[in-house]
This record gives structure tokens, sequence and C-alpha cells, in this order.
């Protein structure tokens, strides 16, 4: 370049009136212009798409994130349900072996409420015999009472009948 600022005058024609390879640099020197816009063009082309591309690799980063704790919420309810689900089988089994039993229970149920039907009736039998017997113990003692008032009065009645018989005889 210093060469040919050597060979222009200060209005940028050449000294040597050669025009011909100075034509041939004003090409090369606008063909290079036109490749150095064009490269430009093209990086920023490129710098536009890095960015793009380094936006979208953040988001691919921030979704493969959220799909791994996404999984891992996953795996932990996943285990969850599988120990409740254990413990559901655990509770079904006992039912099972509880309702197996209920037709015995039934059975012993029914024969406990016969027994207590059975228990009533005799229950009955005994409170009238109950009644029976205090009404036959009231009945004893009254006569009791009967017998010692008449024993009473009969020995009155000898004492009286001997003191007449004294007095008479």
């Amino acid at each position: 370049m210093r060469n040919r600022a050597r060979n222009t005058d200060p209005n940028g024609r050449s000294k040597s009136g050669n025009s011909a390879p100075e034509s041939q640099n004003m090409k090369l020197y606008w063909q290079n212009a036109r490749r150095l816009k064009t490269a430009i063009k093209d990086s920023l082309k490129l710098t536009i798409l890095n960015d793009t591309l380094n936006k979208n690799l953040a988001l691919v980063n921030k979704f493969s994130q959220r799909r791994h704790e996404l999984e891992m919420f996953v795996e932990r309810e996943s285990q969850t349900l599988t120990r409740e689900h254990a413990l559901l089988q655990s509770k079904v089994a006992e039912l099972e072996k509880s309702a197996h039993g209920l037709p015995k229970l039934k059975e012993e149920a029914r024969q406990a409420q016969n027994q207590l039907q059975h228990l009533a009736a005799e229950e009955e039998i005994l409170r009238n015999k109950r009644e029976a017997s205090q009404e036959t113990i009231a009945q004893v003692r009254s006569m009791e009472s009967d017998k010692d008032r008449l024993e009473k009065e009969l020995t009155e009645n000898r004492r009286k009948i001997e003191t007449i018989a004294d007095s008479t005889g």
C-alpha cells in the first residue's frame, strides 16, 4: 500500500501515467472491500446464530435440568406408591383372612344369642320362683307369728283355767 501511495498524486491519480495496474489494484481493492463487507455480514449472522444457539443451549440445559428433577420426583413418588401398595396389600390380606372367619363368627354370635335367650328365660323362671319363695317365707313368718300369739293365748287361757279351777275347788 505504501508503494501505491508513492506512485499517486495528492488527488489519488497515478504519477507514472500507467493507469492499467492502478485500475487493476482498484478492482482488487473493491473486490476485497466487497469480500470484507460480505465477511462482516457473515460474521454478524454467525454472531446472531451463535447467540441464538447459546440461548437455545441454555434452554436445553434448563429443560434437561427440569426433566431430571421431574424424573427424580417421579422416582420418589414411585417408591412411595410402591411402599403404600405393599402396605395396602398387607391390609387386604388381613381383611381377607378376617373375612374368611366371618361365617364362623356369625355362627358363634347366633349361638351366643340363643344362649342369651335361654338364660333370659331361665332368669324369668328364677325370678318367679324367688317371688314365690318370698311369698312363702312371708306366709311362714306370718304363721309363726300367729303360732307364737296362739301359744301365748293358750298359755294365758291355761293359767286362767287353773286360776278358775283353783278358786272353785
